[in-house]
Order: C-alpha cells, then sequence, then structure tokens
C-alpha cells in the first residue's frame, strides 16, 4: 500500500464516522466513535506524516526530483513542514470537536411546521415554495429555533477563533486569515486577490441578484 492509499483508506474511515455522528446527533455510540477518531488516530497521523515529509526534504536528492514531475509534491511538501507546530496539534482536534458540538447543536433543532416536527434541513424546501407566505413563515420558524440556541452558538465562535489565532500565532503569522491560505495550500492566489474578486462580485453580480429579490417579491 503506498501513502495515498493509506491516507485514503484513513479519511474514509474519519468520513465514514462523521457521517454516521451527523446523521444521528442523538446516537452516544456515533458520538463516541467520531470523537474516538479525533482523539487518537488524528494526531497520531500527524505526527508521522511530518516526520516523514521532514525525512524526505531533508535528504540531498529531494532538491534534485525534476519540477516537471514533482513541483506540486514540493510545494506541498515543503509548505507543511514550514507551517507545522507539534503544538497545534491538539487545538486542531479542539477545533474539529468544537464543530462536531456545532453539528450536535444544530441536528437536534426542529420546529413544528404544517402538523408535525421537521428538522431544519427539511424546513428549506419551504423557503423555495412560491407562495410568499409560507417562505416568510418557514425563515421566521427557522430563525426563532436558531436564536434559542445563540448563546451557546456564540461561545463556540469564540473558542473557535481562539484556538485559530493561537495556531497561527504558533506556526509564526499575524493573522488566521494569512496562516489559513497557507495550510489549505492556496499557492496560487492570496488574500488580495480573494479581495480583488469579492469587489468584482460586489460591483457586477449583487446589483443583479438585487434586482432578482426585488422581482421575486412581487410574486
Amino acid at each position: 500500500m503506498d501513502l495515498s492509499e493509506l491516507l485514503s483508506a484513513i479519511e474514509e474511515e474519519g468520513a465514514i464516522r462523521y457521517i454516521r455522528m451527523t446523521c444521528d446527533t442523538t446516537n452516544p455510540e456515533h458520538e463516541k466513535a467520531y470523537l474516538a477518531f479525533l482523539e487518537n488516530v488524528v494526531p497520531r497521523v500527524e505526527e508521522a506524516l511530518h516526520r516523514l515529509r521532514v525525512r524526505f526534504t531533508g535528504v540531498p536528492a529531494w532538491k534534485d526530483l525534476p519540477l516537471e514531475r514533482y513541483e506540486v509534491l514540493r510545494r506541498k511538501w515543503e509548505n507543511a513542514v514550514r507551517i507545522f507546530r507539534e503544538e497545534n496539534i491538539p487545538l486542531k482536534v479542539a477545533e474539529e470537536k468544537l464543530g462536531q458540538r456545532y453539528q450536535k447543536i444544530f441536528g437536534a433543532m426542529t420546529v413544528e411546521f404544517e402538523g408535525r416536527p421537521q428538522t431544519l434541513q427539511q424546513m428549506a424546501k419551504y423557503l423555495e415554495e412560491p407562495d410568499r407566505r409560507v417562505r416568510e413563515r418557514a425563515w421566521e420558524l427557522i430563525a426563532e429555533r436558531r436564536l434559542r440556541d445563540k448563546g451557546e452558538i456564540e461561545d463556540i465562535f469564540e473558542e473557535l477563533l481562539d484556538l485559530r489565532e493561537k495556531r497561527a500565532k504558533n506556526a509564526g503569522f499575524e493573522n488566521f486569515r494569512d496562516y489559513a491560505f497557507c495550510e489549505r495550500e492556496r499557492f496560487d492566489y492570496g488574500p488580495k486577490e480573494c479581495e480583488e474578486f469579492h469587489k468584482g462580485v460586489e460591483e457586477a453580480v449583487v446589483p443583479l441578484l438585487r434586482l432578482l429579490h426585488k422581482e421575486r417579491a412581487k410574486r
């Protein structure tokens, strides 16, 4: 088994546990299995991958690899070695756990609509209804239900912000945004290019979207 096959198998197992957990957020066994993967498997994989990358990128022959074939690999692995910090592993696990908490909160949200309890995911279809009154009532119920857990959701985002800032600082970055571009291997564009794209969308797309919404509101 080569490295890509091994990582694919590990990622598949993590995805299966995540899907089971999110499909039934009330099942303690699914939650336990997913958290066990986060706490016991993810850190070991991160550490082992880092040791492998350090070993490969440290040998003299690494720089002799032909760019036409290995440029992507060299760029990815050298970047990963550069930003890796052992102290960030538990912070990343804690971040994933916050995501699990968030999923659990939203998975438990239901509203009473059309005579039966429905999840927020089930309510989404009513937001596409031609009847404005149906859309409005559905939107209000969804918003009201979310607001009931506002405090806990805001706490999660505050904790998430703190964890991400710590990870960025540990890796030598001024902010999480710049760190995230490197972590997610955004090599061909950066924050500046994204800001320019956002400005283009604001100037060219948003006015058209507002016009479409205005026309839809008349129906």
